[in-house]
């Protein structure tokens, strides 16, 4: 879902890195399903992580919350941006987009994108790559949509309403719904 749009995004040499991955609210985790450009390890497919674990985690928690996308462009903007690994060496990377593929209040997947320039993601690149999460999003939407409609399967379900407005004792009118 989305690889040929990460894998396009790096392609145009103006992000170091893009990966896209499926986010888990209950683990507070993302299993990272595609990565284009020099990813670091921790976004490696298959890969799954918690939040703090990413660089630029709080970009990503806050894309994921706030179902909107989060950049900063450099340390001074956002300090609570951690810019350093685990031995203490900076990253190249100084700019962070995540932006959240959903369509409605569904979320699918959160694509990062990392970048050297200082002059990333100004208001007409948040713009687009805003455009491009809404589209990826109504796609799997879509794609899902006809996938359940093709289906074989069936869903029984039973509807058992009370008859507590109608003020009498007599037995609730069972409905099945096909």
């Amino acid at each position: 879902r989305g690889r040929q749009v990460g894998a396009a995004l790096a392609e145009t040499d103006v992000y170091s890195c893009v990966w896209l991955g499926n986010v888990d609210l209950r683990t507070d985790s993302i299993t990272v399903t595609a990565t284009a450009g020099d990813c670091e390890e921790s976004a490696a497919v298959g890969a799954d992580v918690d939040f703090e674990t990413m660089r630029g985690y709080n970009v990503i928690r806050q894309a994921v919350w706030t179902r909107e996308l989060q950049a900063t462009t450099s340390m001074l903007e956002n300090t609570a941006f951690d810019w350093t690994d685990d031995t203490g060496n900076a990253y190249a990377s100084r700019s962070v987009a995540a932006v959240p593929i959903c369509h409605g209040r569904t979320l699918y997947d959160v694509c990062c994108l990392y970048t050297d320039r200082s002059n990333a993601f100004g208001p007409d690149e948040r713009a687009i790559l805003d455009r491009i999460g809404e589209i990826v999003g109504h796609a799997i939407a879509a794609s899902e949509q006809r996938r359940a409609l093709m289906s074989d399967e069936l869903i029984e379900v039973e509807l058992l309403v009370p008859a507590v407005f109608n003020g009498n004792n007599r037995a609730a009118p069972e409905w099945t719904v096909s």
